[in-house]
């Protein structure tokens, strides 16, 4: 290959890279803005969480938005990663986070799970009690065996509300 064939093919490459890296970095924004952004919290007896959820932005399930990411802290302790749809915590086989909240803030009877940076455990869910729906932390730290549960006052909302999904043309 003589230099300007040379040339001409590695200015070339590096248009179709700079392509590749701008359809790349217009597809992530589109995919963020077809994101809901939320503040949630939770108390209970010596426990306190908070921090934002990622989540679809029209419902998957009904009235509920699947959770994409969490981010936050657990009894001043960083939240590390969400638990992926379909897995159970540690300690807690048998009960699998589907990892959906309605737009009111409701859990279902899965909710969602995270992993701290010190390798606890939690999944938030809620459930039918005598005192009416009630939201419920399972905590856990296989180091140690320790498992607990509680309710927790629970509550989260988003930052920006859901677009209307546009109709679709034949």
């Amino acid at each position: 290959m003589n230099a300007p064939q040379h040339a001409k093919s590695y200015h070339q490459r590096i248009r179709a890279v700079a392509l590749t890296c701008l359809s790349l970095l217009l597809c992530a924004s589109a995919f963020a803005e077809d994101n809901l952004t939320w503040d949630w919290r939770y108390e209970g007896n010596g426990v306190s969480a908070f921090g934002t959820l990622m989540t679809s932005a029209q419902p998957v399930q009904g009235a509920y938005y699947r959770i994409l990411s969490v981010s936050g802290t657990r009894n001043a302790k960083r939240i590390k990663q969400l638990t992926a749809d379909g897995e159970a915590i540690p300690l807690n086989t048998g009960y699998p986070v589907d990892n959906l909240i309605a737009l009111d803030g409701s859990l279902t009877g899965s909710g969602f799970g995270f992993e701290t940076a010190d390798r606890q455990y939690v999944n938030a869910y809620a459930k039918q009690t005598s005192n009416g729906m009630t939201v419920f932390e399972v905590f856990t730290e296989p180091a140690s065996s320790l498992f607990n549960e509680q309710s927790i006052r629970f509550s989260a909302h988003p930052q920006n509300r859901p677009r209307p999904r546009q109709p679709q043309r034949p």
